[in-house]
């Protein structure tokens, strides 16, 4: 199983690069919430109803350290 957690991931782009490599979970991390809703839109535009990418608008330290050894 193919997993990536793309921290700084401002408008999504190697979050899109993991989903067509065939990554079975992406996360996307940015501290910036803006950055996560435009990341956000921009996975619903290239992968419509796509349930494998979730974003968090959080410190990328803050949600390593909560995710454990997920990854």
């Amino acid at each position: 199983m193919r997993r990536a957690s793309l921290c700084l991931a401002n408008a999504g782009g190697f979050s899109f690069y993991a989903m067509r490599g065939g990554a079975n979970l992406v996360h996307s991390v940015d501290s910036s919430a803006k950055a996560i809703d435009l990341t956000n839109m921009n996975v619903e535009l290239n992968f419509p109803g796509d349930t494998r990418h979730k974003a968090y608008a959080e410190d990328a330290f803050k949600y390593l350290d909560r995710m454990g050894d997920q990854y």
